[in-house]
């Protein structure tokens, strides 16, 4: 604040109040020049500070999307890692799934083939003993049929013999009583027919 003295015109020694006004005039400028001079100093070292602070936030901000980017990364990394890992599992207990599914198949397979082929073995057999069976049951009839055919021809055999037997005693009691009477007597019995 300018304080300004009292002086008379008339006074000799208003010269010196004159410059002593020019003087304080001055240090009051001088004062305010400071004044603003601080101020502004202080309004750009607040504003410096405020810079630097920004910055400062922008930076730390800047690495922790940094920081939180590699983190994601990092996290992105280790989950792919594990679905990997677990797709691998998966495949191999899948491929060991379907190698166990195919071994009992073929051991299912080949037990089943191994009782086909001990059936047809079987039927094979039993087809051979039924033909053999069949066979010696064809030979058995064959062979009563001929006993039959050979018993018959013995019976004719005997009857035929009996029956020449039957013609040779009739045709020798006619003979023996030929002579009793003449070639021509109506009595004497008519000689039999040749037998077919």
């Amino acid at each position: 604040m300018l304080v300004v003295p009292r002086c008379d015109r008339d006074s000799p020694r208003e010269e010196e109040c004159e410059d002593v006004l020019a003087q304080k005039r001055e240090a009051n400028i001088r004062q305010r020049e400071e004044c603003r001079r601080l101020r502004h100093a202080e309004a750009v070292a607040q504003k410096k500070a405020a810079w630097q602070r920004e910055a400062e936030g922008r930076e730390g901000r800047l690495q922790g999307a940094r920081a939180a980017r590699r983190q994601e990364l990092q996290e992105a990394l280790a989950q792919r890692a594990a679905a990997a890992q677990e797709r691998r599992q998966k495949d191999l207990l899948r491929e060991h799934a379907i190698d166990q599914k195919l071994r009992s198949w073929e051991d299912r397979e080949n037990q089943r083939l191994h009782q086909m082929c001990a059936e047809a073995e079987q039927a094979k057999m039993l087809k051979a003993s039924s033909r053999e069976h069949q066979k010696s049951l064809r030979l058995q009839a064959a062979q009563e049929a001929a006993a039959r055919r050979a018993e018959e021809r013995r019976r004719r055999a005997e009857l035929e013999r009996r029956r020449e037997e039957s013609l040779a005693r009739r045709e020798a009691e006619r003979q023996a009583r030929a002579p009793e009477g003449a070639p021509g007597d109506p009595r004497a019995p008519a000689p039999a027919a040749a037998a077919p």
